[in-house]
């Protein structure tokens, strides 16, 4: 479990796919040898939401105490993260599939049917696949 105690470079250093909550707590890489303690107050961060919400994605055995997260902070964190999925990763699987329909075979999917799909089309594919329906 990650605690107030440990050094932040330690923790990514086990973990390196919590750098993302990191960005979306403003915090940047390059945090030295500062404990998850020090950070969160040098940066008004509030530290039980904050370990909480780093727990939970190190973890999925973990599942927080509600007392121990402000609303206010996982309502921001969560805004923050459908941002950065909307604004990264869904144009980055829209880009992948269009390579995908570049490189299949002309027997499945024609130059011709290729090319009459619409970004609105795409878009709407992609949202069918994120969703899984």
């Amino acid at each position: 479990m990650i605690t107030e105690s440990l050094k932040l470079a330690d923790v990514i250093s086990q973990n390196i796919l919590l750098v993302p909550v990191l960005n979306r707590f403003g915090i940047r890489p390059g945090v030295g040898e500062k404990s998850i303690k020090v950070i969160c107050s040098q940066q008004g961060i509030h530290l039980k939401s904050f370990l909480a919400i780093l727990n939970t994605y190190n973890s999925h055995s973990f599942f927080p105490k509600a007392e121990d997260v402000d609303m206010t902070v996982l309502v921001q964190f969560l805004r923050r993260t459908h941002t950065y999925y909307i604004d990264y990763t869904l144009p980055q699987i829209e880009k992948l599939l269009s390579l995908l329909t570049i490189d299949c075979p002309a027997h499945v999917v024609s130059m011709e049917e290729r090319s009459k799909i619409t970004p609105d089309e795409s878009r709407l594919i992609i949202k069918y696949l994120v969703k899984g329906k």
